[in-house]
């Protein structure tokens, strides 16, 4: 049973906030979106906290974050928190990603910002620097 979520650093970026995770439980799946929750159509999803994962069963979880002034964010991914047995457990769910805030937020960021995002992730850790802020349920 899922528990909550935490923020995973990009080395060399400065961290968004995170601000709400989801189970999408449809075939459909977020590529991006603006908006918490995501305002896609076609897209199916229940609430992260308390959902239970089926043994062998894979899940698709999407998250939101917000950057709170102009700059370059980038995360690695989130850690969650899980029930397993009657044990918590943490797993790192690696998948960098990064937003470009200039006097409003870009949906396409220069080339160098994916090259170096694409950088910053592609080391052994998946450039995980340090887990941050509150866990989001």
């Amino acid at each position: 049973m899922l528990k909550s979520a935490r923020l995973l650093t990009l080395t060399g970026f400065r961290p968004p906030k995170l601000i709400g995770v989801i189970i999408e439980t449809g075939r459909g799946f977020i590529a991006d979106a603006l908006g918490w929750p995501p305002h896609t159509r076609h897209i199916d999803y229940a609430p992260f906290a308390n959902y239970y994962v089926w043994r062998g069963r894979k899940v698709q979880i999407a998250y939101g974050v917000v950057a709170p002034k102009i700059g370059e964010y980038g995360d690695s991914g989130i850690q969650i928190t899980a029930l397993v047995g009657g044990t918590q457990v943490t797993v790192n769910a690696l998948g960098a990603a990064g937003t470009c805030v200039e006097s409003s937020l870009r949906t396409d960021c220069p080339e160098s910002f994916y090259n170096h995002i694409q950088q910053a992730s592609s080391v052994p850790n998946g450039g995980v620097g340090k887990v941050i802020g509150i866990a989001v349920h």
